[in-house]
């Protein structure tokens, strides 16, 4: 049984279980608190309890923030820096790449560059800025772009001109020309035309006549001191003379034919490769033939000597096979000459042994 307190709103003296009497509290007897109803991010309350203020703050300062970065402080701040940030007890380290990207910090500002002389990583490829002829840039001493009219890169110096990249010696090894059955630019299309574009040949300047894979036809042709022609390879690359009657290479001194198969000088006294001591009045004379296969030839190797000294040294080369041919080599000496031609790690397709018919010393 409840009983109520004499004088209270209490009912039942026993404070542990009391009960507030029905219409004990009312909101007439509540004062207001002067807050308009809303929902709020920020209040205030007071000594008893009870909301006194709301607010809806909309900055750090409003929510008494004070180790944050405000917008404008934050637009001014990189991510990641090398100095501390402000309220951050210890900075993010940004750590570049060795040869790649570096990273530095004046004092000022955050820098991220290239490193010098950068080394670009992986396995796909660098794409430069390309455009037309038109579109160039007034251009500045080592700028590299595409034009896309030309199909080439090209390279500003005190012009633009296109970077040729298999005859330009700022890209290919040093004086090497090209001959090629479909020729790029800067390339050749014929073995002859390559060696007659040579004028500057020394000892010290040397140059390489480089024929790819293919099949030429070619009029005689002179070679050149200090030249060499080296094909892909014997079975490869196959330069046969237009003209039977005539011989295929007329040799130099110090020249060398290589990796290349020679036919096509099929009349009487042709030769593949003819060598004499004349007209260059020296008193040895030589030139070397290295994996040469000779083909359908009236002469495959033809020295003469009209007094000095004049030798071709042939190595790891092939005679005979199914190809027809009168002599294999052929030295011939006058007035006190010497016409030698040595022949080493050499074969004869088909023979075990050269026939003495085959290899004529007169």
């Amino acid at each position: 049984m409840r009983t109520q307190i004499p004088g209270s709103q209490i009912l039942d003296n026993d404070i542990g279980n009391a009960d507030i009497k029905d219409g004990a509290v009312t909101d007439v007897k509540l004062s207001a608190t002067g807050v308009v109803p809303g929902d709020y991010t920020k209040v205030s309350v007071n000594s008893a309890g009870r909301v006194s203020a709301g607010a809806n703050p909309t900055t750090l300062a409003g929510y008494g923030i004070t180790d944050g970065l405000s917008t404008t402080q934050a637009a001014l701040t990189p991510i990641i820096t090398t100095s501390a940030i402000p309220g951050f007890t210890a900075a993010r380290p940004l750590i570049g790449t060795a040869g790649q990207i570096s990273f530095t910090d004046d004092g000022t500002n955050f820098v991220a560059k290239l490193s010098d002389n950068p080394i670009f990583s992986g396995t796909g490829a660098i794409t430069i800025t390309s455009g037309t002829t038109a579109q160039r840039p007034a251009g500045a001493a080592g700028e590299l772009r595409y034009n896309t009219d030309e199909q080439a890169l090209e390279l500003f110096n005190t012009a633009w001109s296109e970077v040729v990249m298999d005859n330009d010696l700022r890209f290919t090894e040093s004086n090497t020309l090209v001959v090629s059955m479909t020729p790029g630019k800067g390339q050749f299309s014929s073995v002859k035309t390559a060696i007659n574009s040579i004028t500057t040949a020394s000892a010290s300047n040397r140059y390489v006549v480089k024929v790819m894979g293919g099949q030429y036809y070619e009029a005689p042709m002179q070679m050149q001191r200090y030249v060499s022609v080296i094909g892909d390879a014997a079975v490869s690359t196959l330069i046969m003379g237009t003209d039977p009657n005539s011989n295929l290479f007329t040799g130099a001194n110090d020249s060398r034919i290589g990796g290349v198969s020679l036919g096509g000088a099929t009349s009487a006294g042709a030769a593949a490769v003819f060598f004499q001591d004349a007209p260059e009045n020296v008193s040895t004379r030589a030139m070397i033939l290295n994996d040469v296969k000779f083909l359908n030839n009236n002469i495959h190797v033809h020295v003469v000597s009209t007094g000095q000294s004049t030798s071709v040294f042939v190595t790891n080369s092939t005679f005979g096979g199914t190809d027809s041919y009168n002599q294999a080599a052929v030295a011939t000496s006058t007035n006190g000459g010497q016409a030698r031609i040595l022949i080493r790690s050499s074969a004869t397709v088909g023979a075990t042994a050269p026939l003495p018919a085959e290899f004529a010393f007169v």
